[in-house]
């Protein structure tokens, strides 16, 4: 595995390396829609009946989609709904 650069990133408290770029956050609002719930790992976790270890696993490998928000992820719903029905496929 090569080295990685880590002088533009910032760990959180569950040692997950986050940009110091606030896109993400930025397009959690635009895809959001009306109703559309944001949930939490727990909740994820919940919903997919996965441990959250695995969700913070999958969320770092851009396996499921998600967004750090300040320290903490964030997931939308509709993503997560929408991701499961194109792995279905």
């Amino acid at each position: 595995m090569s080295p990685v650069d880590e002088s533009n990133v910032a760990f959180g408290h569950d040692g997950v390396g986050e940009s110091g770029d606030d896109s993400n956050t930025r397009n959690m609002a635009e895809n959001r829609t009306e109703g559309d719930e944001i949930l939490t790992v727990t909740q994820v976790s919940k919903l997919l009946k996965l441990h959250p270890r695995t969700i913070y696993k999958l969320v770092r490998n851009g396996m499921i989609p998600g967004r750090r928000v300040g320290k903490k992820w964030r997931f939308l719903r509709s993503e997560i709904m929408n991701f499961l029905v194109k792995r279905e496929v």
